[in-house]
């Protein structure tokens, strides 16, 4: 079973709902040049397109501080992304100073990651968009941001100076992924031109799986066992992945992988002792599961075998007349045959 702390599955789909466009492609890389340094990064959301209405910017007078939602996809809700990086978007007519800003939990609400400060990047064109202008970038880098099971977070920045006079880019309309303005005391509707690049949260993943065993069988008749470990383990087929484990009646979940993609694999072992006589027999079987970041955990499960009680043994009947019959039974430990006395 996989948790959704992150998820490898939350991308490589496009959606699009109204005039805001989400792209999730981080089944494929991209690089570009942040304004401190080089990333391997992927688009996460891009709210960057589909209006081109726009409102004047107070930035630094009425705008200081500066908050809104952030509604994340579905796919993204209970996962976290990785060095996030958010880019604001300005007309390139912008001369508003941004100081810094970060995630917060909502309208006032305490910061989810260290606020950093912005960065002006001018010319700039996001990587998978068509939208060439004047970006404020904030870079998480090192940070890992939680996105709660819900899905919205809010993001606050503060700004030095503006004129209203000077206006941003904005979607201008109520959308799936932003909604809501917080200016000081005063609340507006309308969608945030902003881009959000990340890693999945499982790029570095250094969490092992979390496993429970198939149940320890006991009480197995003696006449299961075949002679030998290995004719034992040839009759018992090991899972080869963690839906196979847990089909066989085990668990596993991890944080980033998969069952199918958790590999298995199994030593068995036994402690020397027989179906016979002496130490009861009991085989071990040891997995080890392993998540695609190679973190492994280890359990066993034991088979504990009964042991022979001899050839069985028939009382003999009264009579007059004695006719002996001999059967030879199937006694893997005694060999001899078993008399039933006919009267």
């Amino acid at each position: 079973m996989k948790t959704l702390r992150s998820t490898k599955n939350h991308f490589g789909r496009t959606l699009v709902e109204g005039r805001i466009l989400v792209f999730l492609l981080l089944s494929t890389a991209i690089w570009w040049v942040s304004p401190n340094k080089m990333q391997a990064q992927n688009l996460v959301l891009d709210n960057l397109t589909g209006g081109t209405s726009q409102h004047t910017s107070c930035i630094g007078t009425f705008w200081t501080p500066h908050e809104w939602d952030i509604i994340f996809p579905v796919a993204f809700h209970g996962s976290s992304i990785d060095n996030p990086i958010l880019y604001y978007r300005l007309w390139s007519t912008e001369t508003s100073t941004i100081v810094n800003g970060g995630f917060t939990t909502g309208d006032d609400g305490g910061f989810v990651v260290t606020p950093v400060n912005a960065t002006r990047v001018s010319n700039f064109t996001p990587p998978g968009t068509n939208q060439p202008d004047e970006y404020y970038c904030f870079d998480f880098t090192g940070q890992t941001l939680v996105v709660p099971a819900n899905g919205i977070l809010w993001f606050r920045f503060d700004g030095l100076n503006g004129s209203c006079s000077q206006a941003r880019r904005d979607i201008g309309a109520l959308g799936t992924y932003t909604t809501t303005y917080q200016q000081q005391n005063f609340t507006r509707s309308g969608g945030t031109s902003f881009i959000i690049f990340g890693n999945d949260g499982c790029s570095v993943d250094n969490e092992p799986p979390v496993v429970s065993c198939p149940p320890d069988q006991s009480n197995i008749p003696c006449s299961d066992w075949p002679g030998s470990l290995a004719a034992w383990t040839a009759n018992h087929p090991a899972p080869v992945n963690g839906v196979d484990f847990e089909n066989q009646g085990g668990t596993v979940t991890d944080n980033c992988s998969a069952d199918v993609d958790i590999s298995v694999s199994v030593v068995d072992s036994d402690n020397g002792g027989s179906v016979c006589s002496g130490p009861v027999l009991v085989v071990s079987r040891t997995y080890t599961l392993t998540d695609e970041s190679g973190n492994q955990s280890v359990c066993t499960q034991t088979f504990t075998f009964n042991q022979d009680q001899g050839p069985p043994v028939f009382a003999e009947a009264p009579g007059e007349l004695d006719i002996t019959i001999a059967v030879t039974t199937q006694d893997y430990c005694h060999n001899q045959p078993a008399y039933y006395i006919i009267n």
